[in-house]
């Protein structure tokens, strides 16, 4: 039996208007919805992109980005400190200085994330 890796999307092209730019989400500190797109944080500009952000995430390397509320992905690489609070939710300080509020669900899943990445 063959095993084969699933290939994450790792760029997306926007269209500026005058020109077509690689944005890597790497670079990316976190994507929220917007209308009929979402919109790309990146530390020194953002960009706005046509797809769903449910339609998004399901090409996104669920190591790496996790939904953190129903209109918000973070990029988990760009996390500076994780604080969880008395309630059991938590809050994320990104690269940019940006707070992102996630419920227990989520301070679970990356917790597990994080286990999992010091395993290996």
């Amino acid at each position: 039996m063959h095993r084969y890796r699933r290939r994450f999307l790792d760029h997306l092209s926007i269209d500026t208007g005058r020109r077509r730019l690689t944005i890597h989400l790497a670079e990316a500190d976190r994507i929220e919805a917007v209308g009929n797109g979402v919109r790309l944080y990146l530390t020194d500009r953002t960009f706005v992109h046509e797809s769903s952000l449910p339609l998004l995430l399901r090409e996104l390397d669920p190591t790496k980005f996790i939904q953190v509320s129903p209109s918000t992905i973070v990029n988990l690489d760009r996390v500076e400190e994780f604080t969880v609070l008395p309630s059991g939710e938590c809050t994320l300080t990104l690269r940019d200085g940006t707070t992102v509020g996630a419920g227990a669900i989520v301070r679970d899943q990356i917790e597990a994330i994080a286990n999992a990445n010091v395993t290996q």
